[in-house]
């Protein structure tokens, strides 16, 4: 609550501030998700924790400042290949199949 009254003491729209907190737990909700499959699949906290510094190092893209650059298709085409490419292969990546976790058998 203390970020919520920060923003809205600088001036910041209610309306902006929700939809700010709305993107940040579904954000943080599709990698606690992300985590836990890789977790449960690999039975290993590494790959996990060396995704979760990836994420905080990277943050979330700045998608409001790629119209303003000099090639903003090749920007936005590299952001939904990206995201293309995530989800077809991690149903294939994290697989039962590939490692022998404990939590498999259950």
């Amino acid at each position: 609550s203390s970020g919520i009254n920060a923003e809205y003491g600088q001036g910041q729209p209610l309306l902006r501030i929700a939809a700010s907190l709305l993107l940040q737990t579904c954000f943080t909700s599709a990698f606690g998700c992300f985590s836990t499959l890789a977790f449960l699949t690999t039975g290993s906290v590494f790959g996990p924790i060396v995704c979760h510094m990836f994420c905080n190092c990277m943050g979330l893209p700045d998608i409001a400042s790629i119209p303003h650059t000099g090639y903003p298709k090749s920007i936005w085409f590299a952001h939904v290949l990206g995201l293309g490419g995530f989800l077809l292969l991690t149903p294939n990546i994290l697989t039962c199949d590939r490692f022998s976790s404990i939590y498999c058998t259950l």
